[in-house]
């Protein structure tokens, strides 16, 4: 998004200057963003531009903003307020004209009320603010997102271009995505060389974890009475408290996951092992998963 912003800009034909602030070395840190002279330290055998400098006249980009270190942020803020910098023991001062942009996933707020952020920094910062929904609360985009990367996918790995198979984006539909999008691109390159020259991905490509999720997947979970608005699931009652989507797809798992466990026992008819090789789950893991849903050893 940074980047789009930047590219879209006024600003465009300047750099676009990316810093990863939570892997900025505590030593050097103001060396790497303000540059420094020759001398300044053990090491400095020349002069050094530091990143503001580079992005003079195009985009800075705060990753991770939120692991700024103090010491730094009172530094950076007067570079914002004066639009000023110094280069470590340079004596001297440069100006600065870049658009900053800054991102975090932690609550700058919360921070501020410990003391790790400097609430005068956070104002300067929030001029203008864009939340970025996580992936699993913007579904409607996946079969884009993953369409898209795929192609890219398959052109840096020199395979030809691939289609994704529908039920497979139904997967993709019902996962819940903690990575976001690098997790995404992740189990989409998994799947593009697991393919290989096959010219559409389907539900065998998936990583493992995912081919569990398939397998659930073919266990319908109960459907709603006509004019109730969800399944008769327990705790959600047509008559009840309107359940958090949260809620209500945790119920909807937790049902489908049962019935699963219900067909696994009357398919291997009561053997654990059968079971344990048709889940692919170990015993352990299966017995918790039977313990958890109520579903008993059904004998043959």
């Amino acid at each position: 998004m940074a980047r789009t912003i930047h590219d879209n800009s006024g600003r465009a034909s300047g750099r676009f200057v990316a810093v990863d602030c939570a892997a900025l070395p505590k030593d050097l840190i103001e060396s790497i963003l303000f540059g420094h002279v020759k001398g300044a330290f053990t090491g400095a055998h020349g002069p050094a531009q530091g990143l503001v400098r580079q992005a003079v006249g195009g985009t800075l980009f705060l990753d991770e903003v939120g692991e700024l270190l103090p010491s730094v942020q009172k530094t950076f803020l007067r570079v914002l307020q004066e639009r000023r910098f110094s280069p470590v023991d340079s004596g001297h001062e440069e100006s600065s004209d870049f658009r900053l942009i800054a991102a975090t996933n932690r609550d700058l707020e919360d921070l501020c009320a410990q003391g790790a952020f400097r609430l005068d920094l956070l104002f300067r910062l929030k001029t203008l603010e864009i939340e970025m929904p996580p992936l699993r609360e913007r579904l409607e985009d996946i079969p884009a997102l993953a369409l898209y990367h795929t192609a890219k996918l398959c052109d840096v790995n020199e395979l030809p271009v691939k289609g994704i198979a529908p039920d497979v984006l139904e997967v993709f539909r019902l996962h819940d995505w903690p990575g976001n999008i690098r997790e995404l691109v992740n189990v989409l390159e998994r799947m593009c060389l697991a393919a290989a020259a096959v010219p559409m991905l389907h539900l065998e490509h998936l990583p493992m974890d995912l081919r569990v999720r398939a397998a659930r997947l073919a266990v319908r979970p109960p459907q709603a009475a006509p004019g109730e608005p969800f399944p008769q699931l327990e705790g959600i009652g047509p008559n009840g408290p309107f359940p958090t989507f949260k809620e209500h797809r945790k119920a909807l798992v937790a049902a489908a996951d049962k019935a699963y466990l219900q067909r696994l026992m009357d398919r291997a008819q009561g053997s654990i092992k059968r079971a344990c090789e048709i889940a692919d789950l170990s015993r352990t893991r299966l017995y918790y998963l039977m313990q958890e849903h109520g579903v008993s050893k059904r004998e043959s």
